[in-house]
């Protein structure tokens, strides 16, 4: 199942500063899991060195485009 791209980003939030993966989830409705898999995968980038874990950070720039692609699934 596909999850719909109904989140809006708020103003406040927009730009190219970094958040917390668990920031961004809030942000986007998905889960920390997704968002993570997705930074692993490479396809959002990372403000973190390569392979970091602890404190990952993605830019809120980014999450828009990036969480609209169709191959993102629901977590149960």
């Amino acid at each position: 199942m596909i999850i719909p791209n109904d989140y809006e980003i708020p103003a406040p939030e927009s730009g190219e500063h970094p958040v917390s993966v668990r920031r961004a989830a809030q942000l986007t409705g998905y889960s920390t899991h997704v968002i993570n898999a997705r930074v692993r995968r490479g396809i959002l980038p990372s403000c973190m060195p390569m392979g970091c874990q602890r404190g990952r950070m993605v830019y809120v720039s980014q999450l828009r485009a990036v969480m609209e692609a169709p191959e993102v699934v629901a977590c149960s």
